[in-house]
């Protein structure tokens, strides 16, 4: 059996809205965030914005469009996300992962 199709068997029934949004959907819905709260303060003013719409997670198509996500909207396998995050994570990132899995293998020990 190939590793995506075990993948595949091993998630169904899996409840998706349980999983959190992805770092690039949460990015722009965090943008958007923060362009309707920086109008707020000034709701009474023309310009009640200081920010472009268009570089807070929303599209101008005659009309303001949520942008969900950049790039592409899905992987085409499950081995390019594990390599994607291989290849992505930063020292920091590595250092604090190691430092955990020695503190969880520590615990298991105990």
């Amino acid at each position: 059996m190939e590793k995506n199709e075990h993948f595949m068997q091993t998630i169904k029934g899996l409840d998706l809205s349980l999983i959190p949004p992805c770092w690039r959907t949460m990015e722009q819905k965090i943008l958007r965030t923060v362009y309707v709260n920086s109008r707020w303060p000034n709701t009474a003013d023309a310009n009640s914005s200081k920010l472009n719409v268009e570089e807070c997670g929303w599209e101008l198509n005659e009309r303001l469009e949520p942008v969900w996500f950049k790039g592409d909207p899905t992987p085409l396998k499950v081995d390019d996300v594990l390599k994607y995050n291989e290849n992505n994570v930063d020292n920091d990132e590595l250092n604090e992962l190691n430092y955990l899995n020695d503190v969880f293998s520590d615990s298991d020990n105990e």
